[in-house]
């Protein structure tokens, strides 16, 4: 295939030549053998598509577990799940998280790959290949007008306007359906629209809208809290089909020279983004977490412990170690898996995950959260993701966990109205 790569490997000596195949797909490589070089592989790098696993034939059985045969990309290796083909004889080889669209990859073959006689054949071949570009594979009719869009794992958040926030299943990209049966989605109050949305890094879903018929907008929603089935079950229940939402409040004041407003200016709320100031720690499953005993962390099975090949890893962080109700989120890296879970008042946490050994996994212990939003009339409002998230926060809309306003446009205006620079205070009465 046209600029496929091609490797000729002399098994003497080594050496490895490359080239890349023209436009007509043909290619030349020239080698001059010396005394006793006899044996050549010459491979072909290929072009796949995103939903085709990689298929690799030997001549002869391989030893289990084909241990030296790595993906990589990018120089990191890739989390795959490898399945036995034709008696060891080949292997299929698939990403635990799925092939990125566009991306070159190289299939490493390292010296340790051994035949079922452990024969190393003691040489190293990378070849590359590339996954197919992204093509239009369905269209989801959601709703007339899809304002922003966020995705976490297989989810797609949707800011769909006056239908409020709308939740799609994209397990499979060219099937999209909504995750709740009926297409229900979650309008917001007086079907004010919603606008932005975006997900941070421990997989909270912040959404942002209003102004037109109530007061603008900021939602916090944990996606862990969604029951499709009970939604479908009870669509007018309000209390189920929210569940999810954490947390409400109020960002900017409506757009009615009529309504009765606060010290909030009024304004349109139209993106969103998030800071989130995270302890940040990384190490592999199996080994001694970050900075030992000292981490203010325990780790169950201990590093070194005799485990499974695959266990569950549980984390519990002593008191004091995260303030009361922040987040904790623990990542599998290698596998694309998480959990979360919110600190106790006393600050300790306990969050498990089943991993593997040798998974690179990354702990996220939450410090303060600070929502950007981008209000039409009322500038670059700052907003505390975390009291909004916590359970006493007031979702009325009688305060506000606005942190501050930046504008230096004193001639901004919303529908040719001028506004005043004003700010509101964290928390505080408006």
């Amino acid at each position: 295939a046209q600029s496929a790569q091609v490797v000729l490997l002399n098994l003497k000596s080594g050496i490895s030549q490359f080239t890349t195949a023209g436009a007509d797909g043909s290619f030349s490589l020239t080698a001059t053998p010396k005394a006793g070089e006899t044996g050549f592989v010459l491979a072909l790098g290929a072009t796949l598509a995103t939903d085709t696993p990689l298929e690799i034939f030997f001549n002869e059985a391989m030893a289990p577990g084909f241990v030296g045969l790595e993906v990589r990309r990018a120089g990191v290796k890739v989390g795959t799940r490898q399945e036995p083909l034709a008696g060891f004889a080949g292997v299929r080889i698939e990403p635990e998280a799925g092939w990125r669209a566009g991306e070159r990859y190289t299939l490493h073959l390292g010296s340790q790959l051994a035949d079922l006689a452990e024969n190393q054949w003691g040489k190293t071949l990378d070849l590359e290949f590339t996954i197919d570009e992204s093509t239009l594979l369905d269209l989801y009719p959601t709703a007339p007008t899809v304002r922003d869009v966020a995705r976490l794992g297989s989810l797609l958040f949707l800011a769909g306007e006056e239908k409020g926030l709308v939740v799609l299943d994209a397990s499979d990209p060219a099937n999209l359906k909504n995750l709740i049966p009926g297409d229900i989605t979650f309008p917001r109050v007086l079907g004010d629209p919603v606008r932005g949305v975006t997900v941070d890094g421990h997989g909270r879903v912040i959404l942002v809208g209003g102004g037109l018929r109530s007061w603008g907008q900021l939602a916090v929603v944990d996606p862990l809290l969604i029951d499709p089935v009970a939604i479908a079950a009870d669509p007018s229940n309000a209390e189920v089909r929210y569940a999810s939402f954490r947390g409400t409040t109020r960002i900017s004041d409506q757009i009615d020279a009529s309504a009765v407003g606060t010290q909030l200016r009024e304004g349109l709320p139209q993106r969103v983004a998030v800071l989130s100031d995270d302890e940040r720690d990384t190490w592999r499953a199996g080994e001694e977490f970050p900075g030992g005993a000292m981490a203010g962390v325990t780790l169950t099975p201990m590093a070194g412990a005799a485990v499974t090949d695959t266990f569950t890893l549980t984390v519990v962080g002593d008191p004091g170690g995260v303030s009361e109700f922040h987040p904790v989120t623990l990542r599998n890296i290698t596998r694309g898996t998480w959990a979360r879970v919110d600190a106790l008042l006393d600050g300790t946490f306990t969050v498990s995950l089943e991993v593997t050994q040798g998974d690179e996994l990354e702990l996220l212990r939450n410090r303060q959260s600070v929502a950007y939003v981008a209000i039409l009339g009322a500038g670059l409002t700052a907003v505390d993701v975390n009291a909004v998230w916590h359970p006493d926060n007031d979702s009325s809309g009688n305060t506000s966990q606005v942190l501050g306003v930046f504008d230096e446009d004193p001639e901004l205006t919303v529908d040719r109205r001028r506004h005043h620079r004003l700010a509101g205070r964290s928390g505080h009465p408006l």
